[in-house]
């Protein structure tokens, strides 16, 4: 792998999330909001199988693209190839991982997607505020909406709050792995 193709694929999976979480951002209607907000959870959670693969190239374990690749077999292939580098970084990857799922909201939406992507739709609220301000003596009437969504158990914060901080706890992820890593 090219030095230069290296965390390129990385970096545009989180541009991926970033384009998603801007679409939910702005959606007032459930058409648009549900595959946008699944789209971003999919891109999001991707983001730590693009970085396996991203290291996967540059250590020379060879798994190819046509063979499944995730931590197990990630570390199974660096020990097999007795690859101190790789068997470094996937030590780093794991430890760092767990610390993310104890996040709540990481270890939130980690099983959200799941569920969205395995086995049903998300249950989730819709509010919409609307203000109206009148002024009287010019007739000219203002009216603002906005709209918020929250998961049913989970109304601490909007699903866009928790989608912003989830995409910041994954790009800190990234990067703390490539800080140490390279």
């Amino acid at each position: 792998m090219l030095q230069t193709e290296f965390m390129m694929a990385v970096k545009e999976k989180i541009g991926d999330a970033k384009y998603f979480l801007d679409k939910i951002k702005n959606a007032t209607e459930r058409k648009d909001f549900i595959p946008n907000l699944s789209a971003y959870l999919c891109s999001t959670r991707s983001i730590l199988d693009y970085l396996l693969e991203d290291y996967n190239g540059k250590y020379g374990l060879k798994v190819t693209l046509d063979e499944r690749l995730d931590k197990k077999i990630f570390e199974k292939v660096a020990m097999t190839r007795k690859n101190s580098n790789a068997m470094a970084f996937i030590k780093g990857y794991n430890s760092r991982l767990k610390k993310l799922k104890r996040d709540k909201i990481a270890e939130l939406l980690l099983t959200k997607r799941n569920i969205k992507v395995h086995r049903k739709y998300l249950p989730l609220n819709k509010n919409v505020n609307v203000s109206i301000m009148e002024n009287v003596n010019k007739r000219t009437t203002i009216s603002k909406s906005a709209t918020k969504w929250s998961f049913d158990d989970y109304k601490e914060a909007d699903v866009v709050e928790v989608c912003k901080e989830f995409l910041r706890l994954m790009t800190n992820f990234v990067n703390d792995i490539t800080s140490k890593y390279g």
